[in-house]
């Protein structure tokens, strides 16, 4: 995982090079807000009474305007969207990430704690109080926010909902998890603490997707309101422009913009996009049942072998040669 998410970072930034000259990145402005880079995709004036502002955190080395196309589908939807360059991007002024690679590895996931990549947590903190007093976008629904990630901006979505206690933020009421990189929630069993609801999406080749949908895995461990979205030969770069995704974004988009009218507008999800279709490999969800009711889910331990984290019952000699 460890070589495979650096290496991704790495094929985002070409990727998102070839992005500028899509049509969907026409739409994408650039802000210098609080200090931060920022994209934004806006509605157009009129299209909504009552604007909700959707916060988009990019992946591991990534580029806001590698997910040009998400931005653009919600705010032609009536989102505002923003998505802060944070200090790990490739494209960002500090270029760290070339130099120093992750706060700490991917596969010593024990060890992560609420301070790794807590300037993730920072930017969008700094970012939505500024936009909350900028005349421009002050009448927003400041308490009524979504929040989207991709692979570690989905590891900074889930943990400012609460499965970090210390960044939660009350202002957040949904949250669309895309893929996210959470074996750290999953170590340290702080999925159960998110109280707003989740929708996962993950991919059939996507190497991340079995800690979202395996047995006591990230599905599974959420009590709140979710929804879980498997797509067809789709991988971890599914969700980026140029990454092999451009056969799932419309699906990728359909079900990320049903999720939030539901539960930010409060509209009914389509019937048609509970079942299983061409594109989409597993469908499930338990949003219509009460928390109180759902089943109680046994949550794993998990034991250490150098810098690895093995579930109980894994046999050291079984972990591929570059993880031990």
């Amino acid at each position: 995982m460890v070589n495979k998410l650096i290496i991704s970072s790495l094929l985002y930034v070409a990727l998102c090079a070839g992005a500028a000259s899509n049509s969907y990145a026409a739409a994408m402005e650039k802000l210098s807000i609080a200090g931060l880079e920022i994209a934004a995709w806006l509605p157009k004036d009129g299209l909504s009474n009552k604007t909700i502002p959707i916060i988009f955190s990019h992946s591991f080395g990534g580029c806001a305007k590698g997910y040009s196309y998400f931005g653009e589908a919600l705010s032609e939807e009536g989102y505002a969207v923003f998505a802060p360059t944070h200090y790990d991007s490739l494209c960002s002024k500090e270029k760290s990430t070339r130099s120093h690679g992750p706060e700490l590895p991917f596969f010593s996931a024990i060890l992560w704690t609420d301070q790794t990549y807590i300037r993730r947590k920072d930017d969008i903190t700094t970012l939505i109080n500024a936009l909350a007093k900028d005349p421009r976008y002050e009448d927003y629904e400041w308490n009524n926010i979504g929040i989207a990630g991709h692979s570690l901006g989905g590891y900074t979505a889930l943990g400012m909902a609460g499965a970090w206690y210390s960044w939660k933020d009350e202002r957040l009421k949904a949250v669309l998890a895309l893929s996210p990189y959470a074996k750290p929630f999953l170590v340290h069993r702080n999925i159960p603490k998110i109280d707003v609801p989740v929708m996962y999406q993950g991919g059939t080749t996507d190497w991340l997707n079995d800690d979202i949908r395996n047995p006591s895995g990230l599905y599974d461990q959420t009590k709140s309101l979710k929804l879980y979205v498997e797509l067809a030969h789709a991988s971890h770069l599914a969700w980026i422009m140029g990454g092999g995704g451009r056969t799932h974004r419309k699906t990728i988009t359909d079900y990320s913009i049903a999720f939030f009218n539901h539960y930010l507008r409060q509209e009914p999800f389509p019937k048609d996009l509970m079942e299983v279709s061409e594109g989409v490999s597993d469908v499930r969800t338990d949003h219509m049942l009460p928390r109180e009711e759902r089943p109680d889910i046994e949550i794993p331990q998990f034991h250490r072998t150098g810098d690895v984290i093995l579930p109980p019952g894994t046999d050291e000699i079984m972990m591929p040669p570059n993880t031990r």
